[in-house]
């Protein structure tokens, strides 16, 4: 079992994560605006950048409500897994439009990069769709033992989560290394598809490490353990952001 851990010294130390990829991020739009170099990638940035100042604040709020009130624990844990949802996802959308940005707009990958973000792009509400139903339709998860409230672990839709997360992660991976051995491209723009590679295989990381503390019982059976796992999930949501 996890010991007791602070849930106010978790969230400042990813606070400081998290308003550095915002201001990171601010600051990349900025420049992009300033050079005139403005694309998809910095527009589908915005979205996750104005998630954050929903995420942030609410994963506070959460630790305040008193135990006894549910309801309200439970309409914070559906703002804070739509932001969640939305960083994590739109943050794939704008890596997926920095991959598509590389290549010509005659050549084949481009257009398979588009394939690509159409297919982030649906996973996205589907899932977020899905998760929010099932959630409102059985509310047993209302009733768990730790103090933060997760649906997710409790329907197939966690199973649904992972395996997009995973999978989605592998393709930003291995798309932009194939196309890098078989495309001769500058040598700027062979940079850019080795910076993409590293970020995309950061993030493979930390969703592979979520997802194994989500389903084990370790870490869903105390609240020490919910508030690891909680924790982890920022830890993947700033990764993904940070790395935009």
């Amino acid at each position: 079992m996890i010991p007791e851990q602070s849930y106010l010294g978790w969230k400042v130390a990813m606070t400081v994560l998290q308003l550095t990829a915002v201001g990171t991020t601010a600051f990349r739009l900025y420049y992009r605006h300033k050079t005139q170099r403005l694309w998809w990638d910095d527009y589908t940035a915005i979205v996750p950048l104005v998630a954050e100042f929903i995420y942030i604040p609410i994963s506070y709020l959460v630790n305040t409500v008193p135990g006894s009130d549910k309801k309200k624990k439970v309409i914070l844990y559906y703002f804070w897994v739509c932001a969640f949802m939305t960083i994590l996802w739109w943050s794939r959308l704008s890596l997926g439009f920095s991959i598509a940005r590389i290549f010509p707009p005659a050549l084949k990958p481009r257009k398979y990069a588009f394939m690509i973000i159409f297919g982030i792009f649906l996973t996205w509400i589907a899932l977020l769709t899905a998760e929010v139903s099932l959630c409102a339709t059985n509310t047993s998860w209302h009733d768990t033992p730790t103090e933060l409230l997760d649906c997710r672990d409790n329907y197939p839709i966690g199973i649904a989560l992972a395996t997009t997360d995973v999978f989605f992660n592998i393709l930003l991976i291995t798309f932009p290394i194939y196309r890098l051995w078989h495309i001769k491209l500058p040598q700027d723009q062979r940079r850019m598809v080795l910076a993409v590679f590293s970020a995309s295989l950061i993030t493979l990381l930390s969703a592979i490490v979520f997802t194994t503390i989500s389903y084990s019982t370790l870490f869903n059976s105390s609240d020490g353990g919910a508030i690891v796992n909680r924790m982890m999930g920022s830890i993947e949501v700033c990764s993904h952001f940070h790395l935009v």
